[in-house]
């Protein structure tokens, strides 16, 4: 028979454990949800910014590390906190907390970031915010290899200067098309305001440019209001290309400027819808043509070009936000909307206002996400722009991506990704083409040219768990293209293919090319004057 304090000593451990279970579950669910539904207010906040290596970690304990965090000059605290969406004294709004970390991840010298809650006593939270420095000095050499011509560039880019968040660019590149010597500034707090400044000028061996921006972006999703200015200025040689062969030479001086303010007029269940009102210029003229082969193409319409008016604006913003990691990057939080995000312009250019002719212009963007399953993530993106004078559409062109991610394999990521574009009476800069950097890797650059395409990508990408001095983390990558093109009243060419395999190099430290791939392609539709194999180098990534 059980004694009675035996029977007082079971009860005593199944309440016992039952306690411990319930502040077991109190301490999963300690998040800032559970603030929120408690109406918590922030009570403390404090920030923490770790520098580029963890050198507690073995594989970062190393003189490299050592001395870059040295030579780093981490984020002050004071610009981290002028970037947060919420202060001391705010009741807990766990959505604006989560926005806050994906615009903190969003800086460019900023590798990861998140913010965890802390009691702070009865009805009252402290906000650790805890922020990674990426290596924000990039010295050095870019270099990009794909349909048997490289791009290279030498280059100092500063992303955090002495910790500000200011931004430099001293460059020297080489495209495929030009030389470009460029410097710019860009400040995304400009004065510790919500205002951005972006200026720069370029000096191209076929010409210059130039850009302005100031701006009051819609900097989060609830912000009332946005306004700005932007002008850019570009002179250069175009090139068109027919199976890699130049037929035409060209100058060409494009300009274009938007002024606008925008407002919110709506907002409900983390929704933003926006209008606004715009006064755009779009202007292009050109020199004279060179014809290198006669015939090869038509002959491009070189008449100037002079539009301007007013514009009306709309937009959808939703937070429907997700985080990834290796679906796109590696060794990096993503953030990934599976919300509606699209906008529309649409206005009149007409010779009142100064444009050349009277037109009605068009142009949107839009971007979906789904999670039809767990592991599976897709994503839609689309963009359009098109002129309809009295002559009929001019310059119409719409583009349209999608892309498939699935993750159920370990250590893989599996995506398909097709790209449709389509154009009519397409003006001479905004010619198609398909290629090496145009997503057929096994053959050269300005491969075949038109107005209409296709172009599917699948890979199969391998994260390994191999990294060295916690630099860079290694991965391999196999993948196959296929595409075809069209010009106008001319045939489908036939479907070009390729298939190719290498190595995928998560750039773990830097702000700036978080993946290079090396891979070698090789082309499975043969013609002559198509080489055997293409050696992809660089941060060429589309998906």
């Amino acid at each position: 028979m059980v004694s009675r304090a035996a029977k007082l000593a079971r009860i005593a451990l199944v309440v016992s454990a039952c306690l411990l279970a319930g502040l077991l579950l109190r301490a999963e669910a300690d998040t800032w949800e559970r603030y929120q539904a408690d109406g918590a207010r922030i009570g403390a906040l404090s920030i923490e910014v770790s520098d580029v290596f963890d050198t507690t970690k073995k594989d970062e304990n190393h003189w490299l590390a050592h001395a870059a965090n040295f030579l780093h000059i981490t984020t002050r605290e004071s610009i981290i906190r002028r970037a947060l969406l919420f202060k001391m004294g705010d009741r807990v709004d766990a959505a604006t907390i989560h926005e806050t970390e994906r615009l903190l991840r969003s800086l460019p010298w900023v590798a990861d970031a998140s913010i965890e809650p802390v009691s702070a006593g009865p009805g009252s939270v402290q906000a650790v915010v805890k922020v990674h420095d990426a290596w924000s000095l990039e010295v050095g050499l870019k270099f990009n290899h794909a349909g048997g011509q490289n791009e290279w560039g030498i280059r100092l880019h500063e992303n955090n200067l002495l910790g500000f968040g200011k931004q430099i660019l001293l460059a020297h590149e080489q495209t495929t098309e030009r030389n470009i010597d460029e410097i710019s500034y860009r400040d995304p707090l400009l004065f510790g305001s919500r205002w951005t400044l972006e200026a720069g000028y370029s000096s191209l061996s076929d010409g210059r440019g130039g850009q302005f921006k100031l701006i009051r972006p819609f900097y989060q999703l609830s912000a009332t209001w946005s306004v700005g200015v932007e002008a850019n200025k570009t002179s250069f040689v175009e090139t068109l290309y027919q199976n890699t062969d130049t037929i035409y030479k060209f100058p060409a001086t494009i300009t274009d400027g938007i002024a606008y303010g925008r407002w919110l007029y709506s907002y409900e269940n983390r929704t933003a819808l926006r209008a606004g009102l715009e006064f755009k210029v779009l202007q292009a003229t050109y020199g004279d043509l060179s014809t290198y082969i006669p015939g090869a193409l038509p002959p491009p319409d070189l008449a100037p070009r002079h539009y301007q008016g007013p514009m009306a604006y709309w937009s959808i913003s939703q937070d429907r936000y997700t985080t990834g990691e290796d679906v796109q990057n590696i060794g990096r939080t993503e953030d990934l909307n599976l919300g509606w995000d699209a906008e529309v312009h649409a206005g009149y250019f007409g010779k009142t206002f100064g444009s050349l002719q009277d037109a009605w212009y068009l142009e949107f963007q839009l971007a979906k996400g789904w999670r039809p399953q767990k592991d599976t993530l897709v994503l839609l993106k689309g963009e359009g722009h098109g002129f309809l004078p009295s002559t009929g559409g001019q310059d119409v062109l719409s583009i349209f991506e999608g892309t498939v991610y699935n993750q159920s394999l370990p250590w893989q990521t599996l995506a398909a990704d097709l790209q449709l574009s389509a154009g009519y009476k397409l003006f001479p800069e905004h010619v198609l083409y398909i290629g090496g950097f145009d997503g057929l890797r096994g053959y050269a650059n300005h491969f075949r040219t038109g107005s209409t395409s296709w172009v599917f990508s699948a890979e199969d990408r391998v994260v390994t768990p191999w990294s060295f001095w916690g630099l860079v983390q290694m991965g391999f990558v196999a993948y196959v293209d296929a595409g075809a093109i069209k010009a106008p009243n001319q045939p489908w060419t036939k479907t070009y293919a390729d298939v190719g395999a290498g190595l995928r190099i998560g750039n773990l430290k830097s702000s700036i090319g978080r993946v290079i791939v090396i891979s070698v392609a090789v082309p499975l539709v043969k013609e002559p004057g198509v080489d055997n194999y293409q050696i992809v180098v660089g941060n060429v990534l589309r998906f």
